[in-house]
């Protein structure tokens, strides 16, 4: 019968994915003696913590996943506070030329919030912030999903 991950071959199969660093399995002092938090902004520091949480609750935080969680959560902060730039702002303002022209120029703020947010969703995706991009992470159920989908499909219905 052939492995539903495309091969029977041993030798082409892909292992499973083992953790191996140090597991943090609640937040304390050990998460906030990350290198940068000191230098997170008290709404960046909500952030980092909620992401934290999120990721001891999905059992997949790791010591050296919390300088990417710091990046995420000052992305995340630079993100709104450029939006908060804009609603004050606007999302262009005008200036006068040295002709006296009166022209529209685009607020800086909206690029730098696009980019803040590509980076913290690149970031985030690493940690399932998503559903979709939890479904991407093999994290530990308790049941193996491979193992049902064959049960279903060979038919083998024994346990019920």
């Amino acid at each position: 019968m052939l492995d539903l991950r495309g091969t029977a071959r041993k030798d082409r199969q892909r292992p499973a994915a083992v953790v191996t660093g140090k597991a943090i399995t609640k937040f304390d002092i050990s998460c906030l003696s990350v290198q940068g938090y000191s230098m997170l902004t008290p709404r960046a520091r909500k952030i980092y913590g909620s992401a934290c949480r999120a990721c001891i609750t999905l059992k997949i935080l790791e010591a050296s996943y919390l300088p990417m969680l710091v990046a995420y959560a000052r992305e995340l902060d630079l993100y709104f506070t450029c939006c908060e730039d804009v609603i004050t702002n606007g999302r262009a303002y005008a200036i006068i030329d040295q002709g006296g022209n009166k022209k529209w120029v685009d607020n800086p703020a909206v690029h730098q919030a696009n980019n803040a947010l590509k980076a913290a969703q690149s970031i985030g995706s690493n940690f399932g912030f998503t559903p979709v991009d939890r479904q991407k992470l093999k994290l530990n159920t308790g049941s193996d999903p491979m193992a049902e989908i064959k049960r279903i499909i060979m038919g083998d219905d024994t346990d019920e």
